[in-house]
């Protein structure tokens, strides 16, 4: 399939053309969810190498479109075949509160505003650290929305 002498290593995609900057185990993963083109030849060599990588993707894949699809039904199978894959500790979390994860796939609301709002109070507050007291904080909030 490759050239003699040739490794699974050089035939890795980098991030930015340059053989210096080589992907990392994350961004290698996300190419896995991802699977754009340019490292389809790579991946390919890769779950051809490792079961139980491509165990993994797969998983995570189904997972991923558990969440994005609302499919408490799919759920249920996925949560049963990752009980006894690499992935049984996250599988353990979710299960721990299984009915907050549930109510995440079933109700339409999502709580991401909120997340958002508070994320931008942490920044601005961060900005103005030890300068000011909560007057200032509170106008800078007003005027920054």
């Amino acid at each position: 399939m490759y050239p003699e002498g040739t490794t699974l290593k050089s035939t890795r995609p980098t991030g930015s053309g340059d053989p210096e900057h080589r992907l990392s185990g994350h961004r290698d993963f996300g190419f896995a969810l991802k699977e754009p083109e340019r490292a389809k030849t790579y991946l390919d060599e890769l779950y051809r190498r490792s079961a139980q990588i491509a165990q993994r993707v797969k998983l995570a894949r189904e997972f991923c479109q558990i969440i994005r699809n609302r499919d408490v039904n799919a759920w249920l199978h996925w949560r049963e075949e990752a009980k006894t894959s690499i992935l049984a500790g996250f599988v353990k979390g979710l299960c721990l509160d299984e009915a907050a994860f549930m109510a995440a796939l079933q109700q339409p609301w999502s709580n991401g505003q909120v997340e958002g709002q508070t994320r931008r109070l942490k920044l601005i507050k961060q900005s103005m650290y030890g300068r000011a007291k909560f007057d200032l904080l509170r106008l800078s909030v007003v005027t920054a929305a």
